[in-house]
């Protein structure tokens, strides 16, 4: 077994662990870590799944949300989904415009 293997199989170690309601403070962390396994690995598909969980994950703030949307719109497209790659991209897109465009996000 590579070392890519064992780092996957470790770290979904501590996701089951998380499920089973073991606090854990970087788990959005390790999803995406998972995630990027994934990909290393040429499995995007999983990648997505784990992308969509850090996605989820409680307290990430707007510039976080923004980086994991744009790695889940890039799995998305190397798993050949263009449309929900599109619609992922344009969905971050947006939000992030509208936030920029509104009258707090100008204020000092």
């Amino acid at each position: 077994m590579g070392l890519l293997d064992e780092a996957i199989g470790e770290l979904q170690k501590t996701c089951q662990s998380v499920d089973r309601g073991h606090p854990f403070p970087q788990v959005m962390q390790t999803y995406t870590w998972l995630a990027q396994c994934f990909l290393d690995k040429g499995v995007p598909e999983a990648a997505i799944r784990w992308y969509q969980k850090a996605l989820d994950a409680p307290g990430i703030d707007e510039e976080t949300r923004t980086a994991l949307h744009y790695e889940l719109a890039s799995a998305c497209e190397l798993a050949g989904d263009k449309p929900s790659a599109s619609s992922t991209s344009w969905r971050f897109t947006a939000a992030t415009s509208i936030t920029a465009m509104s009258p707090s996000a100008s204020s000092p």
